[in-house]
């Protein structure tokens, strides 16, 4: 394969020199070692990557699964340190979580199956799912990740 440094500048950051984070951007070409030290996957290397070669949660490739998914309704009984100030998600954060299901669902051959109903109310929320969303309001920041 012939490649032009002019018109395929972006394929041929790290062969051509470009160090920059803007030559490795949409590099299909790459798959070398970047500045960095790091290898620099080729866009098909790093979906392999992703998937990790094998099923994931269901038990062979292409094969859809379904996950319950709730909105916590308290505190679990044990929490890294110094993460603390539980509340229940709102209406609106209720909202945004099911759209970003909706769309990993949409891509993903995942099927989201909520446990509990509507936005508000004991009925919203629930303790029993395989993913729980909870909102904690204290903690190092990017110590702790909750779902």
């Amino acid at each position: 394969m012939s490649l032009d440094p002019v018109s395929d500048i972006y394929a041929t950051a790290s062969i051509w020199g470009d160090p920059t984070a803007q030559g490795y951007l949409n590099a299909d070409a790459r798959d070398a070692t970047a500045p960095n030290g790091k290898i620099s996957y080729t866009i098909d290397h790093a979906a392999n990557n992703l998937v990790g070669g094998g099923p994931g949660w269901s038990y062979a490739l292409g094969v859809g699964f379904t996950v319950t998914y709730g909105f916590r309704a308290d505190s679990p009984d044990t929490m890294p340190s110094d993460i603390g100030g539980f509340s229940r998600f709102s209406t609106a954060q209720i909202d945004q979580a099911e759209r970003a299901l909706q769309a990993w669902s949409d891509v993903a051959n995942i099927t989201f199956v909520r446990v509990g109903a509507g936005d508000t109310g004991d009925a919203a929320y629930s303790n029993q799912a395989t993913i729980l969303f909870g909102d904690y309001s204290t903690g190092e920041a990017g110590a702790s990740a909750f779902a």
